[in-house]
């Protein structure tokens, strides 16, 4: 007997220990992460907590082989952080719209309302292009760059929500080198891959959908054009951001408006990089988020931290911003236009901040640090989205 009580407080005590270790850990670190269960991460209470998501994703070869884990990370008003493990698509991302939230994934896309709703996919994807939302249909969608086909020119995968929350597919036949969205329909440009040349067009979100043809763009060089941007839409006119690069030495990032009316296209020089340097550093950060229009102006993010305004009416550029602060890696960065402000987060002397910046007054109004999220940034992993969960 005396045994067996010797035994007890010698198991109370190491149970008491352990407690307390666990306590005065989570003092010292609030933010430290914790793995979110089935439970804690479906209702939107759990959405309704966070206020910043994060998604870690990184190459497709490396995803292919298997080699690395990814994570969504979820930031909530208290700035604890919470992760969930997933099976990553390169440039992959987290979509919050109308209070319903999709995660997307190589097998299988999730989408978060009262419940969690998985649909799985016996063919993988990891090559994520874009992801976005109908707000007309209040459909959430996912497009992948599938590659090469010997049935079509090319395929690009468009994964779709349907009433009933689950995800169906359906294939683009051709190379799809932006996306956007209006109503209820998704807008691709796509491009012949033989001549170059680019078409813009239209597609609903059904299990037989046809891509319809808006317009041909006669677009200068196409063959050198690449777009760096989604495609903003405004009762006027259609916008891509491109990227012209003649060489090492010479790039030119243009702006062409579209009149939806006429189909006449204006073409407007918005930045121009003749060194080597600006133009190994010039692409944006992320091609889904690097733009929007914003009173009157469309605004632009480019890779050294600058960001341009061009003017909706009278067609004037302005630089009207330099971010203060950047990662010397690319990947341990990512920004995101939303409600007048350009968020971004990244790494910077081993810690990770959350900086604001309002377009309008044209300067940083916030600058946070998030700890514990550089520790998810290993083995070339990136953070490959932000997004703001209100």
């Amino acid at each position: 007997m005396k045994m067996k009580k010797i035994a007890a407080i010698i198991v109370g005590s190491i149970l008491f220990l352990s407690v307390a270790v666990f306590i005065m850990l989570k003092l010292m670190n609030p933010t430290i992460g914790k793995e979110a269960n089935e439970k804690e991460y479906e209702g939107q209470q759990f959405l309704k907590e966070q206020k910043l998501g994060f998604y870690i994703s990184n190459e497709a070869k490396s995803l292919e082989e298997d080699k690395t884990k990814g994570y969504v990370l979820f930031l909530d008003k208290n700035n604890d952080i919470t992760e969930r493990e997933i099976q990553p698509v390169e440039y992959g991302g987290i979509t919050f719209a109308n209070n319903r939230m999709m995660v997307e994934e190589s097998n299988q896309m999730t989408l978060t309302e009262y419940i969690t709703k998985k649909t799985t996919f016996e063919k993988p994807d990891y090559r994520g292009m874009h992801n976005g939302y109908l707000p007309k249909t209040e459909q959430y969608y996912s497009l992948y760059n599938s590659g090469l086909s010997e049935k079509h020119d090319y395929k690009m995968t468009v994964r779709y929500a349907g009433e009933d929350g689950q995800f169906k597919k359906f294939i683009i036949p051709k190379f799809v080198s932006a996306a956007g969205e209006e109503g209820d329909q998704v807008i691709v440009l796509t491009q012949d891959l033989i001549s170059g040349a680019f078409q813009l067009q239209q597609t609903p979100l059904e299990e037989k959908a046809k891509l319809q043809k808006i317009t041909d763009l006669n677009l200068k060089s196409p063959m050198d054009l690449d777009a760096i941007a989604p495609i903003l839409v405004t009762k006027k006119a259609y916008y891509l951001v491109m990227s012209r690069y003649v060489s090492e030495s010479y790039e030119d990032i243009m702006v062409y408006e579209v009149n939806r009316k006429t189909k006449d296209v204006k073409a407007t020089v918005l930045a121009k990089y003749r060194s080597e340097k600006e133009t190994t550093s010039s692409l944006p950060l992320s091609f889904n988020d690097s733009a929007t229009t914003y009173k009157g102006g469309l605004y632009y993010l480019n890779g050294m931290g600058q960001v341009y305004r061009y003017d909706l009416q009278t067609k004037q550029i302005e630089k009207v911003l330099k971010l203060k602060d950047q990662a010397k890696d690319a990947n341990h960065m990512q920004a995101v236009f939303y409600e007048g402000k350009l968020h971004i987060v990244y790494v910077k002397n081993g810690n990770t901040y959350y900086d604001q910046y309002h377009l309008k007054k044209k300067k940083r109004v916030q600058h946070q640090e998030i700890k514990n999220i550089e520790r998810y940034l290993k083995n070339g992993a990136m953070i490959s989205d932000l997004t703001i969960i209100k």
